[in-house]
C-alpha cells in the first residue's frame, strides 16, 4: 500500500511518500507560499471602498467577506490540493494522510479533488512543516492506523 503524507500550514507544505511505521518517510515535494506570511495590509492593493448610509450622514467602509490573509491561505490550499492530485494521477497512492494546523486543515480538505478526498485516512491537527523528517515520522507512527 502506498501512502502520501501532506504536512501543511498556511505558508508551507511538504509532501512525503510513507511506507508505514518503522519504514522510510521520503520527502518528494516542498511548496512555499510567501504571500501567506505577509501582513494583511500588505496583501491589499488599496483600502476598501466607502459608502454612504441611505439615511443620515453616516459613512462606513465596505468590507469583503474574506480577508486578504484568508484569500492567500485559501489560494495556497488549492495549490497544495493540485500538487496532491498531480501525485495521485502520476505516481498513485492508496491513502492520503494530512498533517496540518487546524485552520488550514479544513481549507485543504475542501480544496481536494473528489477522488483524492476519498483516499484521506488519518489526520493530525498539528503544524509540523518546520520539523525534521525523523520528527514527522515519529508523529506518524503514533497516528498510524492499518
Amino acid at each position: 500500500m502506498s501512502t502520501l503524507v501532506a504536512v501543511a500550514e498556511r505558508a508551507k507544505a511538504r509532501l512525503f511518500r510513507y511506507a508505514g511505521p518503522g519504514k522510510d518517510l521520503t520527502e518528494i515535494r516542498d511548496l512555499v507560499h510567501p504571500e501567506s506570511r505577509m501582513h494583511g495590509r500588505d496583501l491589499e492593493s488599496d483600502r476598501p471602498g466607502r459608502t454612504h448610509d441611505r439615511r443620515g450622514p453616516g459613512r462606513h467602509a465596505l468590507s469583503s467577506e474574506e480577508s486578504a490573509k484568508e484569500r492567500a491561505a485559501s489560494n495556497f490550499a488549492r495549490e497544495v490540493a493540485r500538487a496532491i492530485e498531480s501525485e495521485r494521477t502520476h505516481e498513485g497512492f492508496d491513502r492520503l494522510v494530512i498533517v496540518a494546523e487546524p485552520g488550514f486543515l479544513g481549507m485543504l480538505r475542501s480544496a481536494l479533488d473528489p477522488v483524492s478526498a476519498t483516499l484521506v485516512g488519518p489526520e493530525l491537527h498539528k503544524s509540523l512543516t518546520s520539523r525534521t523528517t525523523d520528527e514527522i515520522a515519529a508523529q506518524l507512527e503514533d497516528l498510524w492506523v492499518v
